[in-house]
């Protein structure tokens, strides 16, 4: 009986189980029998319950590593890696993370900002991809980019959406000591915590979760050739 019940809920759609312990199959299930729009339909429908169920389910595995990110790594062309993201605020929910790297003498770093609606008021968003000593991804918010991003480097970068880099301390957003844990939930998708740690008790406080979606690598009329950016998907 307990298998049957079990089999039932795989065939459902995944908003109909959100808040099962399976979650994350159940989602995989259903997204991988989607066209790219379908996909992004699926993660920008995504409420704040079913995020948070995803990230418990797939914070179970390793985290991901930086091959999760090859193509802008690998970009001849030097053009961003997108993302298209879902979380489970209230209001300016969707939004974009775009990736880029930095040449140092120790080889590239990652790193990101956020493009949404909100952008007007909180600003980029920008973040560093870390690798914590104990293999965990996590995108901090919460250093001097301005320092550690050349602007002629950022500039090389083909598709961004922002003309130059911000740090976030005065974002009422990205400010206050934000940070991403991230998990890999599928070879498309990574979701993430976000969340605040406070500098006088040290304490974390979770903000939202987000699911970004993998964007494939930009072609013929998907790019707006005569400006060198990318159209968002919002």
């Amino acid at each position: 009986m307990k298998n049957a019940l079990f089999f039932i809920c795989l065939t459902l759609p995944f908003s109909t189980f959100a808040y099962s312990l399976n979650c994350a199959q159940q989602f995989n299930l259903e997204f991988h029998k989607k066209s790219f729009k379908e996909k992004v339909k699926l993660v920008r429908s995504l409420k704040k319950r079913q995020l948070k169920c995803l990230y418990d389910s797939a914070k179970k595995r390793p985290s991901p590593t930086m091959d999760f990110f090859d193509h802008v790594f690998k970009a001849p062309l030097k053009r961003v890696q997108r993302f298209i993201g879902k979380n489970g605020l209230g209001i300016y929910n969707k939004f974009e993370k775009h990736f880029f790297t930095v040449k140092t003498p120790d080889g590239p770093v990652l790193y990101g900002y956020n493009q949404s609606p909100a952008s007007w008021f909180a600003g980029p968003g920008f973040f560093r991809v870390d690798t914590t000593p104990s293999g965990q991804m996590v995108f901090d918010y919460r250093l001097n980019f301005k320092k550690l991003i050349p602007r002629k480097q950022f500039r090389q970068w083909k598709g961004r959406t922002f003309k130059q880099v911000k740090n976030n301390h005065r974002s009422v957003v990205y400010g206050g000591g934000l940070l991403d844990d991230c998990y890999q939930l599928n070879k498309e998708i990574l979701v993430l915590k976000a969340y605040k740690i406070s500098k006088r008790s040290g304490k974390k406080r979770t903000f939202t979760y987000d699911a970004i979606l993998k964007v494939p690598a930009c072609k013929g009329s998907s790019c707006d050739q005569r400006q060198g950016r990318q159209k968002t998907l919002f």
